[in-house]
């Protein structure tokens, strides 16, 4: 809600210039008309080309860590294959393997970014397809099974680091379990949100 509402400025600052000026080209635009082409240019550009390094850095550690590191791991481990094991932890922590998909994620999203209008709203319209598809599964896989069944496939996958074993390590660690309750945890995450709400933007 705190997210909400600091985007809600940016949202209403937004749509009044675009009602002032209701062209397609964003931020392009309302520099272009209120300072110079030239500065409107060179704005544009420089917030493409950055956007590119942001949006695909910030896949980065999703696809190599969580995607490719994690799913490969997590393959070797339930078909009892040491070949995916090792290879999903040279993955994780190889700067070789962060360097090239962080590279390639880049390209990627720059590419997207010059393409023709209708090229990336069906590239976004797929993503968001499988998007929903994915929370709707993870939901009803969450929906059917309980803490004591996790804990249970948790131990049955992993018999060397048991699911209480863990836990109590990640506590010794400083990691904390649970929920913050206290409001500088809330206003800090409320920044993250803020963020995630900007999302409307692109």
């Amino acid at each position: 809600l705190i997210g909400a509402v600091m985007c809600f400025f940016h949202a209403m600052l937004y749509s009044q210039i675009g009602g002032a000026m209701p062209r397609s080209g964003g931020d392009y635009v309302f520099v272009n008309r209120v300072l110079h082409p030239v500065i409107g240019f060179m704005m544009s550009f420089t917030f493409m080309i950055t956007m590119a390094f942001t949006i695909g850095g910030a896949v980065v550690p999703d696809v190599v860590f969580r995607g490719i590191g994690f799913g490969a791991w997590s393959l070797g481990v339930v078909t009892n294959n040491p070949g995916w094991i090792a290879w999903g932890i040279e993955v994780s922590n190889s700067p070789l393997w962060w360097f090239i998909i962080g590279t390639i994620a880049m390209v990627i999203a720059l590419l997207i970014m010059v393409a023709p209008t209708k090229v990336w709203l069906r590239i976004y319209e797929i993503a968001l397809v499988l998007s929903v598809v994915t929370a709707i599964i993870m939901g009803i896989i969450f929906a059917i099974n309980t803490t004591e069944s996790f804990v249970a496939a948790w131990n049955r996958l992993l018999p060397n680091v048991t699911y209480k074993d863990f836990i109590s390590t990640a506590e010794k660690l400083g990691c904390p379990i649970g929920v913050p309750g206290n409001l500088a945890s809330t206003i800090s995450g409320a920044v993250l949100a803020f963020w995630i709400f900007l999302g409307y933007q692109y």
